[in-house]
């Protein structure tokens, strides 16, 4: 782990997914990092490349799989025991982490919960095609950083759905809405440098600087949030949910639950800020990304929409899921430039991988960045070809089923894969059916800060279609 020391190691750790996939070809699918020095939950580190391996990682996770990470978070979580009785999904693990999620996955993954948003994300992603249209340069049609002002379409969503809540990040753009959106990108900015520190995890604690402002920071969300769901529980005194089929919103049937308290909405709803707003956001910018450079597919995803909308470009949640190219471009995004290009679980058990015995106790790299870019399991794998996700594609039926798993497998799949692919679908719909995209880079080079961020400012133009 010497590797990682900054200015003494060789090992850039922002870039430690490009270091990764040099090392599958200098040391095989396989290999150990030690991390007794590091005061981490497991002593030493496996780095897996094989999907085979990876595979079997998810099927021996049990009922109960392991995993670490938002090791900060988890320090602060535990300052406030008044409002995070349970630390929540991102932390959580063990029995504790599965009672706290049998409380959110009914509400969550019922695909009739999430499909009742469609028409206001629909409304939300309106909003963001008018921010797009104002944000442009009057002269070039260009929008020099487009990755911010997507913060502000997801977090306007996820807020909608989580608190029943606009925060008119859109429409309304005011100085207390900057300042939400300017804190939301500071808190995972800070999230992630005080990930990337050795140091704090030897002491026991983070300090400093930054570590004062992260609390800061999360204590003005956690307070705002918890407003928020007052605000609905007086609400239900007098107007309660009589029957949860009916037309209600998630807090509504998740505050209807006997076994959910405020607080659980409280901790629910953060970690749906913290795992859905720059992940969507990212998803939505790699993916336009590569349609911007590729005219043809573009005009191949705006034909999609035209067919399936009779030429309005309004499409509704059944129409959505039917945007099989679209749904093709987003997967090939994310096997080629993913926004999670690394998993960790912790083995519970002796585990046999890659011909090799694992301890217990070890932390379980999934090294997907490198399965995805593995020519033995796609062809031409550093080209942008959404056409082998196609049905009965001949790379489609020969994949390896867990190649490519965008939201993870098994009991920990991301609880909120419903409501990206709800955003996603919806934003990248109305801006290809609005607009000829264009990008100024072709490449995107990648650093890792928890999930993936784009080296540089992404700027496209954005030049109106004429019907």
């Amino acid at each position: 782990m010497h590797h990682y020391v900054p200015a003494l190691g060789g090992y850039d750790i922002a870039k430690v997914h490009e270091f990764a996939e040099k090392n599958y070809y200098k040391l095989g699918p396989i290999y150990k990092e030690d991390l007794r020095a590091l005061n981490a939950p497991g002593d030493f580190a496996f780095w897996l490349s094989d999907a085979d391996d990876i595979e079997k990682v998810y099927r021996s996770g049990g009922k109960f799989p392991i995993r670490g990470g938002f090791d900060s978070l988890a320090v602060y979580r535990k300052t406030r025991p008044d409002v995070y009785k349970a630390l929540g999904l991102l932390i959580l693990n063990g029995k504790d982490w599965h009672t706290f999620r049998s409380k959110i996955q009914p509400v969550l993954l019922q695909p009739r919960v999430i499909s009742n948003y469609s028409n206001s994300i629909s409304s939300i992603a309106d909003e963001m095609i008018n921010v797009i249209r104002q944000s442009r340069d009057e002269k070039t049609l260009e929008i020099a950083d487009l990755g911010p002002e997507l913060y502000r379409y997801t977090l306007e969503s996820i807020a909608f759905i989580a608190l029943d809540k606009r925060l008119n990040c859109l429409s309304d753009y005011g100085t207390t809405q900057r300042n939400i959106v300017a804190s939301v990108k500071e808190l995972f900015h800070l999230e992630a440098t005080l990930n990337e520190s050795f140091l704090w995890r030897i002491i026991g604690r983070p300090y400093g600087k930054n570590w004062k402002r992260f609390m800061q920071i999360n204590d003005e969300f956690t307070s705002m949030v918890f407003e928020f769901v007052q605000e609905k529980i007086k609400q239900l005194a007098s107007e309660p949910v009589k029957n949860p089929e009916d037309d209600v919103s998630v807090l509504e049937l998740f505050l209807s639950r006997p076994d959910c308290t405020p607080e659980d909405a409280v901790t629910m709803t953060m970690d749906m800020f913290y795992a859905g707003i720059d992940t969507t956001a990212h998803l939505i910018l790699f993916t336009l990304h590569h349609l911007a450079n590729h005219s043809d597919f573009q005009e191949r995803v705006y034909q999609e929409i035209m067919d399936l909308s009779n030429g309005t470009g309004h499409l509704d949640s059944e129409q959505l899921s039917n945007l099989t190219f679209l749904k093709a471009c987003i997967k090939e995004t994310s096997r080629l430039t993913p926004v999670v290009p690394i998993l960790m679980r912790i083995s519970q058990e002796p585990i046999a991988l890659s011909g090799y015995a694992i301890p217990a106790r070890s932390f379980l790299i999934l090294n997907h960045y490198t399965v995805h870019h593995r020519p033995d399991y796609f062809t031409d794998p550093l080209s942008f070809k959404p056409d082998r996700w196609a049905r009965k594609s001949r790379e489609e039926i020969k994949a390896h089923l867990f190649a490519v798993l965008p939201f993870g497998h098994g009991p920990r799949m991301c609880i909120g894969r419903r409501i990206a692919e709800l955003e996603t679908l919806s934003l990248l719909s109305k801006i290809i059916y609005n607009f000829k995209v264009t990008a100024k880079h072709t490449e995107l080079p990648l650093s890792l800060k928890i999930i993936s961020y784009p080296d540089n400012k992404m700027t496209f133009t954005f030049n109106e279609r004429q019907r």
